[in-house]
């Protein structure tokens, strides 16, 4: 068995302070210490592990395209690592996965280190269930297993050696999410001020590059000033949708079942030195129908989800529920959406979808 890093190190150390001179019950006493620090250093992350998993606040999926994938994976997941929790849910393409649809993809965290070993068993499970594995992929540690039927890939699990997340998405019957708009603001010119693309001008905001959520550089939409609270919207008559967007800023207003003309509809409010709200406005007359402390860092993207399927509003923020209420009203059945800020905000990766 070749000796590994640590096993290394150590001998080396001993080496090292046998040439300086010292005795033989010194050595092995060093080594002793070396040892006792290396077993003290793993149980304190094992510990850190633990107590990140045991705080992980766990959600349950609510559209029937991610509880289907959801049951069908967290039993395997459940009978190798013990137990795993779901802590997120996002849509999104996979073409990575070899999925051009849109589909829900689910994060998981572990009450412990992914190995070698539980990819294999990940694997053998799946495919125990009648799914044929169409790729697998191994490239520094990262995997990525992909799994179909009939030649079609459905649904792929990803992960990292040592990680304590597992990635999943896709959809096992073949219900996918119907993409009715994106804009990652990335064909427009820095600086470009509103009106651009489908957004349509109300009181301004324009586009800046930045540091994204993926930490690399992009545009984005922007805004920073008083009279942009309502900034930009898009004069479509959607029902039945789900607006998701990451953002992040002081003032941060998201407009959703807005009118043609803009004048009426409902916005998320998400400010440094308050609650997040669900208002409902028309004209400059607003009424709050909705609100619940902010939990995440305003200063830091966050992933919105709002959820609107006939009279329920439904918002997430990082994969948990914030906000869960029905307001029926006629006259805001259908609408488009909108964005805006104050002092500041970035708002990037907008999209509109709906299950079919």
């Amino acid at each position: 068995m070749r000796p590994n890093k640590t096993t290394k190190i150590l001998i080396l150390i001993l080496l090292i302070i046998f040439i300086a001179g010292c005795t033989p019950r010194e050595i092995v006493s060093v080594g002793l210490e070396i040892a006792k620090e290396q077993v003290r250093e793993e149980a304190k992350i094992r510990e850190e592990i633990r107590n990140r998993y045991q705080k992980a606040i766990e959600i349950e999926p609510e559209e029937e395209i991610e509880r289907e994938l959801h049951e069908f994976l967290r039993p395997i997941f459940n009978s190798i690592f013990g137990e795993a929790k779901l802590i997120d849910i996002t849509y999104t393409d996979l073409p990575a996965f070899g999925i051009k649809a849109f589909v829900p993809l689910l994060t998981y965290i572990l009450p412990r280190l992914v190995s070698e070993d539980d990819i294999t068993k990940i694997k053998a499970s799946i495919e125990d269930k009648g799914y044929i594995a169409k790729k697998y992929e191994s490239i520094e540690g990262s995997i990525l297993l992909v799994f179909g039927r009939n030649g079609d890939p459905l649904f792929g699990v990803s992960t990292t050696i040592n990680a304590q997340e597992i990635l999943a998405g896709g959809s096992l019957s073949k219900t996918y999410i119907e993409l009715l708009f994106f804009d990652d603001f990335e064909d427009y010119g820095l600086g470009q001020e509103a009106p651009f693309g489908y957004w349509k001008k109300k009181g301004g905001g324009r586009i800046e590059q930045v540091v994204e959520k993926n930490k690399k550089l992009g545009k984005v939409l922007s805004f920073k000033s008083l009279g942009e609270k309502f900034g930009v919207y898009i004069d479509k008559m959607w029902e039945n949708y789900f607006l998701q967007f990451e953002a992040k800023g002081e003032d941060v207003f998201a407009y959703f079942k807005v009118t043609k003309t803009a004048d009426a509809g409902y916005y998320l409010y998400s400010g440094w030195m308050s609650d997040i709200k669900v208002v409902k406005f028309s004209g400059k007359d607003e009424q709050v129908i909705a609100s619940v402390k902010r939990t995440f860092d305003y200063k830091e993207w966050s992933v919105f989800l709002i959820k609107l399927v006939g009279s329920k509003i439904s918002i997430y923020v990082n994969g948990v529920k914030m906000i869960d209420i029905v307001d029926d009203d006629p006259l805001l059945r259908v609408g488009g959406i909108g964005f805006g800020g104050e002092d500041w905000a970035y708002v990037n990766n907008v999209r509109v979808f709906k299950v079919k």
